[in-house]
């Protein structure tokens, strides 16, 4: 997250609420849209969501990737 995001948003949020959220919304996704030059493909805010997957174990330490063959 960017520090000015931080600073508006906070630091501390309900894990399970952030990740069980509909794709595309909740606090970040809001942020992203008001602020970010953001698309639909953009990782960043999926990236954050799968931090806090880690970290609540909703999810294994697994690097995600988009990867082209």
């Amino acid at each position: 997250m960017n520090i000015q995001m931080m600073e508006e948003l906070g630091d501390t949020f309900d894990a399970f609420e952030l990740c069980l959220t509909k794709p595309g919304h909740g606090p970040l996704f809001e942020y992203a849209g008001d602020h970010f030059p953001i698309h639909a493909a953009c990782p960043v805010i999926a990236g954050i969501i799968k931090c806090a997957e880690v970290e609540c174990k909703l999810a294994l330490p697994k690097d995600a990737q988009i990867k082209f063959i």
